[in-house]
């Protein structure tokens, strides 16, 4: 898929189709204007990326966008929280679980703000 592993969000999004880019532009947008102070590490390797949003360091990882073909995923850390809280997640992952966004409507059913408050809220205590 990538050339060489992406290390930028531009490089991350690149084989994909432009929806696909739009959406998950329109994803770290709302991440970043969720919680000030984020910052982005783009990861990767030849067939699959995703940006990391950390607080303070790169280990303190909040949530992470993962493009693909026809969705993107959202992934969250600390997922134990959201679904004490009442938010579905999918996956399996031991640190991490996700949902799939298709489109800006999806996104807009999340409650992104508070998912990260929640998220938040655990790394500070």
């Amino acid at each position: 898929m990538y050339e060489r592993p992406p290390k930028t969000f531009s490089e991350l999004l690149r084989p994909f189709p432009d929806g696909i880019k739009d959406l998950a532009e329109l994803i770290r947008k709302a991440i970043l204007d969720s919680v000030p102070g984020l910052t982005e590490t783009v990861y990767g390797g030849k067939k699959v990326g995703n940006a990391l949003y950390s607080l303070e360091n790169e280990n303190d990882v909040y949530c992470a966008v993962q493009p693909d073909s026809t969705f993107v995923r959202l992934y969250f850390h600390n997922w134990q929280e959201l679904k004490k809280a009442g938010f579905s997640l999918d996956g399996s992952g031991k640190h991490a679980r996700h949902t799939k966004l298709r489109n800006a409507s999806d996104l807009g059913k999340l409650d992104l703000p508070r998912m990260l408050e929640i998220v938040s809220d655990v790394r500070q205590s």
